[in-house]
This record gives structure tokens, C-alpha cells and sequence, in this order.
């Protein structure tokens, strides 16, 4: 595959790269600043269950019964305290099981 990308395209690739970066670095600099009280800490414990919502929502919208059954097995063998891998394996292979079933 040929890259085919302006130097326009480049750049702008580039400086939202260093913005990230910068907004990143900036943040945990900040953090150091800011006392951790219970509402801070609530919404980093919270945090990890909203980006989860966020990223399979639209799988589960877009795949319907498999994706939600295959999210619901990982979720729960994660929550038994096994293997995160080894959940995200066993719930991608149910995943592909129930689409080759027709579902």
C-alpha cells in the first residue's frame, strides 16, 4: 500500500499528535496540584466502567445479540477475577460461534 497523504494532511496529523501529548503531560502535571477528595475519586473509579460503556455501546447497537451476549461473558469472567485475555478470548471466540450460528 502506497502512502498518499499532502503535506497538509501530514502536518495536521502532526500537531494534533503534539497537542495529545502536550494536553496529556499538562494533565498529570496539574494533578499534582489538586487535592484528591472523595467526588475526584468516585469519578476515577467510575471512569473505566464509561469508557467501556462508550467503546461497546456501538457494537451493540451495530451487532446486536452476539456482541451483547460476547460483552456480558467477558464482563462477567473479568468480574470473577480471571484473566482479562483470557475473557476478551473466550468472549471473542462466542462472538464468531454465534454469528457462524446465524444470530
Amino acid at each position: 500500500m502506497i502512502l498518499d497523504a499532502s503535506l497538509w494532511t501530514l502536518l495536521a496529523i502532526l500537531a494534533m499528535t503534539a497537542v495529545t501529548v502536550f494536553v496529556r503531560i499538562f494533565g498529570f502535571f496539574l494533578m499534582g496540584f489538586m487535592p484528591v477528595g472523595p467526588r475526584l475519586e468516585a469519578g476515577f473509579r467510575s471512569l473505566p466502567g464509561a469508557v467501556a460503556a462508550a467503546t461497546f455501546a456501538p457494537l451493540v447497537v451495530q451487532d446486536g445479540l452476539s456482541a451483547l451476549i460476547a460483552i456480558g461473558v467477558a464482563v462477567l469472567m473479568a468480574r470473577a477475577g480471571k484473566s482479562d485475555l483470557m475473557a476478551l478470548c473466550v468472549a471473542l471466540g462466542l462472538a464468531i460461534a454465534i454469528r457462524q450460528a446465524g444470530f
